[in-house]
């Protein structure tokens, strides 16, 4: 199961980069970049274990067993945050009638991030920033 932390964490990334994507709402391209973002957001609010994958052509993260993918929309997903079990992956992507490439042909898991611009930075830190400081309020 993935914590509602990293679920609202993962909302609030792809709020930024649809943001710094301006028109590209669908957010092709940004795969890799805001998959390292949200990995990297969630190490900072203390959200161990997020790893960034790559498939064929397409950049997603894992939460264990779990698909937390932010740009998925650039295939066709109606969801902003599309998040499945690999387990249920096979049966939600026919449901769903989608191709499933982008996920089975996983070629690494838990690579480097990729590099992040600080303009980048700065617009995920505004948008997460309240996630931080609510946790801290809770503490």
């Amino acid at each position: 199961m993935v914590p509602y932390d990293l679920i609202k964490l993962a909302e609030k990334v792809r709020a930024a980069f649809e943001e710094i994507g301006s028109c590209n709402c669908d957010l092709a391209g940004w795969c890799g970049t805001a998959s390292s973002h949200l990995a990297e957001a969630a190490k900072r609010l203390g959200i161990h274990g997020v790893d960034i994958c790559v498939g064929s052509g397409h950049v997603y993260c894992m939460y264990s067993d779990n698909i937390i993918d932010i740009t998925a929309t650039q295939f066709g997903v109606q969801d902003k945050v599309f998040i499945v079990s690999l387990f249920d992956l096979k049966e939600e992507l026919a449901k769903r009638q989608l191709d499933n490439w982008f996920y089975w042909k996983q070629t690494s898991r838990n690579i480097a991030p990729y590099p992040l611009k600080s303009e980048h930075l700065q617009v995920v830190q505004r948008h997460t920033g309240e996630l931080a400081e609510q946790k801290e309020a809770t503490v």
